[in-house]
């Protein structure tokens, strides 16, 4: 290829990278929280009473247990619902799982997301499946973590005690097969494992304003000479980490949809990850028996791999684009990218993954990468359109690793 015709597609990419970005602003103010778009209010404060009919402005209930449950099992359940949360702490004391709900929100009431504090029991966490329309925005989500089944070791015996169910994780948020996901002036702390989980969310995905900091395995188990062992028994992992993501093939995954429900998430998703700060999150989720670098290990690594976010595409994924833009990632620590992992592999094609404008900052990589870790990985005879990867403008500071301190590239 000529260094002009080079040149001009690299400016035809730059083009629809800014078109598309245009219209994922204007297509995603459609679902903002307003004041007119909500069928159902709750509000909760501290100084409110969990009395029977709470939930209204002048009766907020006090707790979020209650205003879930009231969300729950009220006419409609959760669907075209805003939860607004008034300045204070507030301790979650249960989970609670949302299923098949289109438009809802959990919002602070405060500008300032430390002032609406939400801090959980042991073992609890909220999760959305088959969902659409979800929005976060302005709050602290501290210690929260519940189990929730993965992706490895499903239909297989391996890693699940013989079982044909995946191994399971902590997270503090799960969502899977949901479409359209907004995160604003969020921040999830402290988790005992991932701070935010996404399996299959299509649509658009936004991240704006957000901070992902210390989530890391309740406890580590080292042996004596330091290295990793006892992450893994009777079908549990202890693992952390900043943002999971995944589009998977279908097969891999615990929730029940048919081949072309699963497809429908797999193509044409925007993912926005804008003024976001992963600080020292954790994912060193399994044990590391010799120094080498996996590139060809689908199970594992999903529990050690991109500390700060991890991103992996398989199957068919196609005509997707990813943007981090104007992010941080300080001191994360992973196996393998120990602040930020992008992998492709089978027969993924034209995904576009832009980097603008990120500072990479004492990451670490216990093997591969400390800064970022990124491989294409696709099958033999895999045709064009091919996956593009560009960093423009990003700084690489102090970052560590066996292999690649600032970057690793394979594939």
């Amino acid at each position: 290829m000529t260094h002009r015709k080079r040149d001009r597609n690299l400016i035809v990419y730059k083009m629809m990278h800014f078109r598309i970005l245009l219209l994922i602003f204007i297509l995603y103010s459609f679902y903002l929280p307003s004041e007119t778009l909500w069928n159902k209010k709750i509000y909760v404060s501290p100084s409110g009473h969990d009395s029977q009919g709470c939930g209204s402005q002048d009766r907020p209930c006090k707790s979020l247990d209650k205003a879930f449950a009231v969300v729950l099992k009220g006419i409609g359940g959760a669907n075209s619902t805003l939860i607004s949360a008034a300045k204070g702490n507030y301790t979650l004391t249960k989970s609670f799982n949302f299923t098949n709900v289109n438009s809802f929100a959990l919002v602070g009431e405060d500008s300032r997301v430390s002032e609406v504090r939400i801090t959980c029991k042991p073992d609890v966490s909220l999760s959305f499946i088959l969902c659409q329309d979800i929005a976060f925005e302005g709050f602290m989500l501290h210690g929260c973590g519940g189990w929730r089944e993965s992706t490895v070791g499903v239909n297989k015996s391996a890693h699940a005690a013989q079982s044909h169910h995946g191994v399971k994780f902590r997270t503090a948020l799960d969502f899977r097969y949901c479409r359209n996901a907004q995160f604003t002036n969020i921040e999830i702390s402290s988790s005992p494992g991932l701070g935010v989980n996404l399996y299959n969310v299509g649509g658009v995905v936004n991240f704006t304003d957000c901070v992902l900091a210390d989530n890391k395995a309740l406890y580590e188990n080292k042996s004596s000479n330091g290295s990793l062992k006892g992450f893994i028994e009777e079908g549990f992992v202890h693992s952390g980490g900043g943002i999971y993501m995944i589009l998977n093939e279908y097969g891999d995954n615990v929730v029940n949809v048919t081949q072309s429900e699963h497809d429908s998430f797999q193509h044409n998703n925007n993912y926005i990850f804008r003024n976001c700060h992963f600080l020292r999150n954790n994912a060193s989720g399994w044990n590391v028996s010799h120094k080498h670098d996996i590139i060809d290990d689908p199970g594992p690594s999903q529990f050690s791999v991109g500390g700060g976010l991890a991103i992996d595409f398989r199957g068919n994924a196609s005509n997707c684009n990813t943007t981090i833009e104007s992010c941080v990632f300080l001191g994360n620590y992973a196996v393998w990218g120990g602040g930020l992992q992008v992998e492709t592999r089978n027969e993924v094609k034209n995904n576009h993954f832009a980097i603008e404008h990120t500072y990479f900052h004492d990451n670490i990589g216990l093997l591969a990468a400390g800064g970022v870790r990124m491989g294409n990985l696709l099958q033999p005879g895999a045709r064009d359109p091919m996956n593009t990867f560009t960093f423009d403008n990003c700084s690489f500071v102090n970052n560590s690793a066996i292999w690649g301190g600032g970057m690793s590239l394979y594939g």
